[in-house]
Formats: structure tokens, C-alpha cells, sequence
């Protein structure tokens, strides 16, 4: 249990091996539902009680089954690359999951698989590189779930050249839009279902990209797609569509010469 400013920092190697009903908590020193209750308790954890769980660079480590609640933070994985299975998330004040990548001579490429992560101040997952020579790869596979992240905020954000993301298997359930890409990250998506963004599916700015092929489904959208201030790409964009979901890509920008966009008589 943790308290105040401050984060749960590995620097070298941190294996967490919790079980299937009987996961290892990482909480809040005022979270009495789990452990003893300790000295100073108020009884009533809330969002930011402490910092999170950072994976420093060069840092590794597996983590399973585990459950990371009340933080700022759930876990900051910086220029690393732990293994993260059956870890749980919620309540949390900030991000969920945090993967930057900002070192030149470490690829960060963690592995995750059946994530969970419910209720964040700002989006689900958030992941960045400082360009293009900061490889930033991260692979999801399993069942990871996204849920109460806030109207305001992208349920997962992809920033920066060097990031390419894998994900299979996301169920992502609200948020301003389901992907947002940005300042040219790219990642490919397979299996992953999107239900309710406010706004947009998939939200693509200053020369981002991605395949999202006909695995993937979009649940009642308002629009599937949205680009700012750069040409569509749909190459590799066929996602499932429910009834519900207005068959639209919206364009804010001036397109280059010879843009050809044909559109769906559906």
C-alpha cells in the first residue's frame, strides 16, 4: 500500500506473480478492502493516492495477474519492456497505461495481454516515441478491456514517428474516439471491437497511419473516420460497421493533388 508522491520505480528486474483469485494489489494505504488496514487510514481510497508503478529504462520484469488501483499512474513503462499478463487497472487519476519510448539504442516493446482497465482521468492507454529513431512497439494480444474513460479523451492515443503499435483483441467502450494517431504513428489492428466513441472511431492528424482491416468492428459511431490537416489514407481500412454507425469519413485539411475518395453508396 502507498501514499502520497510517490511511484513504485524498477530499475533493474520486478517479477509479480499473483494468481486467478488471488491477485497481487498494488492500492492506496487508505484501500481497507484488501490486506490489514493501516495506521492513518481514512477508509476511502480515491483516483491519485499515490504515483503508480514505473518501469524505469533498461528495466524488465513479468507481472501476473496483478491489480494496480487509486494511482495517478497505473504503470509508466519508459524505454523497457516488461511482460504484463492478467494485470487490472482502475481508478486511476491520469493514464492507465503509459508506454514512452525515448532512448535510441532500447526498443520499447512491451508484451501485454488480457489487460483490464477501468475508470482513468485521462485515456485508457497512451503511448509515445520522441521521433522516429525512438522505437516505441508495443503488442497486445488476449482479451484486453477499455471502459470509464472520460468523453473528453481518446480511449487509446498513438503519438510520435517511432511508434507502431499491435493490437489484438481490444473490447474499447466509450471515450472521445477509440484510436487516436498523431504525428505520424502507425500500428496494426486485428479482432478489436469499438462500441459508443462520442465522436469518432479512429482520428487520424499530422501524417498518421494504420491497418485496420475487416476483423475490427464499430459499434454506433457517430463517424468512423476523422482526418486533420493531412490527405486520408484508407489503405487497409475495412472495419465491420453496425447499422447504427454513420458511414463517414470526415476531412479537415486541404487535400493533395489527384486525391481520389470513392465513396460507399451505402
Amino acid at each position: 500500500k502507498m501514499n502520497g508522491f510517490r511511484y513504485w520505480y524498477v530499475d533493474g528486474v520486478m517479477d509479480v506473480y499473483g494468481q486467478a483469485g488471488a491477485e497481487v494489489v498494488f492500492t492506496s494505504m487508505h484501500d481497507n478492502t484488501v490486506g490489514s488496514t493501516l495506521p492513518g487510514s481514512a477508509g476511502t481510497p480515491s483516483a491519485g493516492n499515490w504515483y503508480g508503478i514505473q518501469y524505469r529504462t533498461g528495466s524488465s520484469g513479468t507481472m501476473l495477474y496483478t491489480n494496480v488501483r487509486h494511482s495517478q499512474e497505473g504503470l509508466y513503462i519508459n524505454n523497457s519492456a516488461p511482460t504484463l499478463i492478467n494485470l487490472t487497472v482502475q481508478d486511476v487519476s491520469n493514464y492507465g497505461l503509459y508506454i514512452s519510448g525515448s532512448s535510441t539504442t532500447i526498443v520499447t516493446n512491451p508484451l501485454i495481454s488480457n489487460l483490464t482497465i477501468q475508470n482513468t482521468g485521462t485515456n485508457g492507454i497512451y503511448i509515445r516515441s520522441s521521433g522516429a529513431a525512438y522505437v516505441t512497439l508495443p503488442v497486445f494480444t488476449g482479451t484486453n478491456v477499455l471502459s470509464g474513460i472520460p468523453v473528453s479523451r481518446s480511449s487509446i492515443w498513438l503519438s510520435g514517428q517511432g511508434v507502431s503499435a499491435t493490437m489484438d483483441g481490444m473490447i474499447v467502450e466509450g471515450g472521445w474516439s477509440g484510436l487516436n494517431f498523431d504525428n505520424g504513428a502507425t500500428g496494426t489492428f486485428t479482432n478489436n471491437v469499438f462500441n459508443n466513441p462520442v465522436n469518432y472511431a479512429f482520428y487520424f492528424t499530422q501524417g498518421s497511419s494504420a491497418v485496420i482491416d475487416a476483423s475490427n468492428t464499430v459499434n454506433n459511431a457517430p463517424a468512423v473516420y476523422q482526418f486533420v490537416s493531412q490527405s486520408p489514407n484508407m489503405s487497409g481500412m475495412s472495419p465491420v460497421l453496425d447499422a447504427y454507425t454513420g458511414h463517414a469519413v470526415a476531412i479537415n485539411g486541404t487535400l493533395s493533388g489527384n486525391t481520389l475518395l470513392n465513396a460507399d453508396p451505402l
